[in-house]
């Protein structure tokens, strides 16, 4: 199959061409950008008469307009959009982002025509402003919807909110709700009444920043089978589910949490599901204690993926150390009892203090709490402010000599590709070596049999980033670069075998 650009150079070959080519043009639609963008789009559409082969629409209209001039693009956008939709007899998923509540507001239509939808099983809204509205689609039939919005502090706002989320109570299996910027504590609506309404279908939860009820045990049964639960900025909702009655049965069948630190501690060690994907958000690992809790909370769990996103190396991994490789992985040192202040001046001592977390013990206790790992997404980040390109490489293959310490490889293989002092121009292909290497010793202390590894370092976001799959050869440790997309399929043809396991099971 051709990509868009090239499917576009042909169209304009003849109109024979055209109209051969336009419906694969219009099937999946995915647009960012400008009023300009978004209009010549639908102008297209309704003059080559496509709307009706449009079968999944993204659209996240992005304005640095004039109030003015945005006002007049908006009106504009909806006018076109409302007559596209008018002719998608075939569309099943539809994303409005940014200023979907907005768009509604200016024109109740679009919310008839949405509700008049057989096909449509996806809904996302997003809202970046605190608008009031007096009108929201109702859809039946949905089995996915997504909103992110500023959720309404008016209680007269509540049932249409509340009818909004469960007028596909009885389909939906995916819902995500969240808030449009991260609060210092989530947002408890009251929209939800157990005694009133459950989602039985529901298994893919997200929560981001708020929870459409006060209480956790009205979160429990109003989605009582959820497998997949992903919950972020844990203040408040962390808090919410520690208050739970310890009498309530919590999501027997959940598999997959993704999450802080301190919510998948308190979900593994209270209600201890089997979890097979375990995925960290960023910055939660600030010591070796930490890490070493972690790993221990997911011991026993028949994990198959974890991901994990450290984005603080610098204060969390030693400097290497020229131990015997015995020493370094029995991480029996006892020199981290104290673990100092947390000042950033005493940094530098406490992690030269912290030996027992090196990357030799990292990857051992890996690969000791989770004998059926088979994928394993490892994001390393560090701040560097100020730095140079050449200053960024340089400390990547800093983080390298870490990675692979110690005694694993030799001096002279990290200056295979040293910095160009004094110059912007790196390659980062120069450093696919050194990762190769960084990959071997993963796969050789990890039953991993797909690899991300992603080094980063902001504000600069300069990253370098492999994937990899482990090869057939019986050393154990080789494997071969793979594409983005490869290793993607890779994860979703794993993510069905756990569904399909869960399917069983259940």
């Amino acid at each position: 199959m051709l990509d868009t650009n090239s499917l576009l150079a042909f169209s304009g070959t003849s109109r024979a061409a055209a109209a051969a080519v336009g419906p694969y043009l219009v099937k999946n639609v995915n647009i960012i950008g400008r009023a300009e963008k978004i209009i010549s789009f639908c102008s297209f559409a309704l003059s080559r008469r496509l709307a009706g082969k449009i079968q999944k629409l993204t659209l996240y209209y992005t304005s640095s307009s004039s109030d003015a001039e945005f006002t007049s693009n908006t009106a504009i956008i909806v006018r076109l959009l409302t007559a596209v939709l008018e002719g998608a007899s075939s569309l099943r998923s539809l994303c409005l982002g940014d200023h979907a509540i907005y768009m509604f507001t200016i024109e109740p239509r679009l919310c008839d025509i949405l509700e008049g939808f057989p096909s449509l099983t996806s809904l996302a809204i997003w809202e970046n402003d605190m608008i009031s509205f007096n009108r929201v689609p109702y859809l039946q039939g949905l089995q996915s919807l997504a909103a992110n919005i500023w959720w309404p502090k008016d209680p007269a706002q509540y049932p249409a909110m509340t009818r909004f989320m469960t007028a596909s109570a009885s389909t939906l299996t995916r819902l995500e709700l969240h808030l449009p910027r991260p609060l210092a504590h989530a947002k408890m609506v009251p929209l939800l009444d157990a005694n009133k309404i459950t989602f039985p279908q529901l298994r893919v939860l997200h929560l981001i920043s708020m929870a459409p009820a006060l209480t956790a045990k009205e979160v429990v049964l109003v989605f009582p089978n959820v497998q997949s639960l992903t919950v972020c900025y844990h203040h408040g909702i962390r808090e919410l589910f520690e208050d739970l009655e310890p009498d309530v049965q919590v999501w027997p069948h959940l598999t997959t949490i993704k999450a802080l630190l301190r919510f998948i501690l308190l979900f593994t060690r209270r209600y201890q599901q089997p979890l097979r994907s375990v995925v960290l958000k960023h910055d939660s690992l600030e010591k070796s204690a930490d890490c070493e809790e972690f790993l221990d909370s997911i011991k026993g769990c028949p994990v198959q993926r974890l991901t994990m996103r450290l984005e603080h190396f610098k204060y969390i991994v030693s400097p290497p150390v020229v131990v015997d490789e015995d020493e370094g992985d029995d991480g029996s040192d006892e020199d981290d009892e104290d673990e100092g202040d947390e000042d950033e001046d005493e940094d530098e001592e406490s992690s030269a203090d912290d030996t027992s977390f090196t990357a030799v013990w990292l990857f051992t206790n890996i690969a000791s709490a989770l004998p059926d790992l088979r994928i394993l997404d490892l994001s390393i980040g560090m701040g560097l402010y100020g730095e140079t390109n050449s200053m960024i490489f340089f400390e990547a293959v800093r983080i390298a000599r870490i990675l692979l310490a110690p005694n694993l490889v030799a001096d002279d293989q990290y200056n295979s590709c040293p910095p160009v002092m004094g110059t912007d121009r790196v390659d980062k292909k120069d450093f696919h070596p050194t990762l190769e290497l960084i990959a071997q010793r993963l796969f050789r202390a990890t039953s991993a049999r797909y690899l991300s590894l992603d080094l980063f370092f902001f504000p600069a976001c300069t990253t370098f980033t492999q994937y990899r799959r482990r090869s057939a050869v019986s050393d154990g440790c080789s494997s071969y670069q793979i594409t983005l997309d490869e290793y993607r399929e890779a994860k979703r043809t794993i993510r069905r075998e756990i569904e399909r396991h869960d399917i069983l099971e259940g």
